[in-house]
């Protein structure tokens, strides 16, 4: 990654700072999570991927956020051929290992915390259960901080991304009701 950094960045002092940044955790693979820095460097690091999917494997229909990405076309072995040549690329060139699956798009696509289908989408099972789980903890606290608000509707937030109507109607009659609106 720093290699790919230096490429960008040629100030020895900003280098020796997000040198610090990138190997300030254990085992010299990580970056450390929540941090803006990190965020431009993941995604810096994975513009590689991008160039290599667009130009050389050709695929038009293309789609990353952070480390999550699509690839879309009619063609099932043209899928697998970008699953393979993926998947080869990131352990030789990035040190990588993937997660990769083709899915029917009947099936409803899972990215970023939901479920995507042709035409609505749900929240995930796991992203649901995260939501119930720290609704139930923050509920028992007697004094909200600042924090706690902002989380509460930051999960407001994501559940009006998705047909969200059953869990609304459960939150309604809780202190958490006043961040939503269920219609």
């Amino acid at each position: 990654m720093m290699n790919i950094v230096a490429k960008k960045i040629h100030d020895r002092k900003i280098l020796r700072l997000l040198r610090k940044i990138v190997f300030s955790l254990p085992g010299g693979k990580n970056l450390p999570i929540g941090n803006l820095t990190s965020q431009w460097m993941g995604n810096l690091y994975l513009t590689e991927l991008d160039l290599f999917i667009k130009h050389n494997l050709k695929c038009a229909n293309y789609l990353r956020y952070s480390d999550d990405f699509c690839a879309f076309h009619n063609d099932k072995d043209f899928l697998n051929n970008i699953r393979y040549c993926v998947d080869d690329f990131v352990q030789q060139n990035l040190n990588l290992k993937l997660s990769m699956a083709i899915i029917k798009p009947a099936e409803g696509m899972i990215f970023v915390g939901f479920r995507l289908f042709k035409k609505f989408i749900l929240l995930r099972q796991r992203t649901v259960k995260k939501i119930k789980c720290r609704m139930r903890i923050l509920f028992q606290k007697l004094n909200w901080s600042d924090g706690d608000i902002a989380s509460v509707a930051s999960m407001c937030g994501v559940m009006g991304w998705a047909k969200t109507y059953n869990l609304r109607k459960i939150i309604k009659n809780t202190p958490f009701g006043v961040f939503l609106s269920v219609g």
